[in-house]
């Protein structure tokens, strides 16, 4: 109920600030009240996955949605459906987390993210995959 309430605090937010401007994300920034709410989104997806015990994460567009699932004891499971207009932003702040190229869109990307450089409390390392595809 408590994560339920904070994404949806987010949510919130982010309906207000649709024109993210993802370009002036800062790779550095710590996450604070005043964090963009796609950087605490994105943060926030991979700290519940880590305690969560889920060994992947898989953030699927759809036509109206973005499904965000992750893979908790073998099974994939859903955890959020966020708007459509929150998936970009969400996409392109973990491409700059794992130093992808955030303007290519048409061939697969593979890199990593070393989490604890975002919160020091968690200690992972994730492997980071982009595939195109029709929906955006």
């Amino acid at each position: 109920m408590k994560r339920e309430k904070k994404v949806e605090e987010l949510l919130k937010v982010l309906e207000s600030e649709k024109e993210i401007q993802v370009e002036d994300i800062d790779v550095e920034e710590k996450i604070t009240e005043k964090s963009s709410p796609i950087i605490a989104l994105a943060n926030k997806v991979v700290e519940d996955a880590y305690r969560k015990g889920a060994s992947d994460i898989h953030i699927q567009p759809t036509e109206n949605s973005s499904v965000i699932r992750m893979r908790i004891d073998g099974d994939l499971t859903e955890y959020l459906v966020l708007p459509k207009y929150a998936h970009e932003p969400l996409i392109t702040r973990y491409k700059i987390m794992s130093n992808m190229k955030i303007d290519e869109k048409r061939v697969p990307q593979d890199a990593r993210i070393n989490f604890e450089r975002y919160n020091p409390q968690i200690k992972v390392d994730l492997r980071v995959s982009t595939v195109p595809t029709i929906l955006r």
